[in-house]
Parts: structure tokens; C-alpha cells; sequence
């Protein structure tokens, strides 16, 4: 089962995501202007386009010092690498079950290089 990522993730234990999400929010916090905190959130497992459960998770969020969610969001997306996260509440919810230990980094640089572009 390890070396099946999407099982490993999925079945990752709340310590474990908290951690990894700690370490993402230190990240991302080092990145000028941005609001992150620590928060609690929800992954969707299921099949094809209808999630059929929720399972509890860790992530980052982020708030940008200027401007909507949304333009950050799409600026993420339209970048390379394309950063995904989820738009709730006025922010960005990075959940790490859904990146790798490799992805951290990606997410703090692209952050990073948009805070630069501001």
C-alpha cells in the first residue's frame, strides 16, 4: 500500500497531516505580505465527479495582502507549475493529504515568486 500514493494519502493519520501542515504553514508564513494560518479541513475521497466521503485533514491557509482570493487562485493555477488549492472563506486552503513532501517547496515558490511580482 505505500507505494500507492493516492492510498497513502489517503489513509495518512491526523498527527501525521498536522505535522506536514505545520511545516507548510512555517513555509508559507516565511513569504512576505501573505496571511497563513493552520487550519483543519476536509478531503473528498470518492470516484469520477462525485465525492462519496469526506475525511478529515490539516492544510495551510492563505489570504493575500491586496486583491481577491480568486486572482491569487487563478494566478496559481495559470502558473508553472500550476498550484491548486481550494477557495473557502476568503483564502486559499492548501490540504496536504492531497500534496506530496516534494510539493511543500513548489506551493512556498510559486507563493514566493507572485509575492515578488507585487
Amino acid at each position: 500500500m505505500a507505494r500507492i500514493p493516492a492510498l497513502r494519502r489517503l489513509l495518512a493519520g491526523g498527527e501525521h497531516l498536522k505535522r506536514r501542515a505545520e511545516e507548510l504553514v512555517r513555509r508559507l508564513g516565511a513569504v512576505p505580505g501573505f496571511e497563513v494560518s493552520l487550519v483543519e479541513c476536509a478531503s473528498q475521497a470518492g470516484s469520477g465527479s462525485l465525492p462519496v466521503r469526506e475525511v478529515p485533514s490539516w492544510g495551510a491557509r492563505v489570504r493575500p495582502p491586496t486583491g481577491s482570493v480568486d486572482d491569487l487562485a487563478a494566478s496559481l493555477r495559470s502558473g508553472d507549475p500550476a498550484v491548486i488549492g481550494r477557495v473557502r472563506a476568503d483564502a486559499i486552503v492548501f490540504d496536504v493529504r492531497t500534496l506530496g513532501d516534494d510539493e511543500l517547496a513548489v506551493v512556498e515558490e510559486r507563493l514566493a515568486a507572485l509575492a515578488g511580482a507585487g
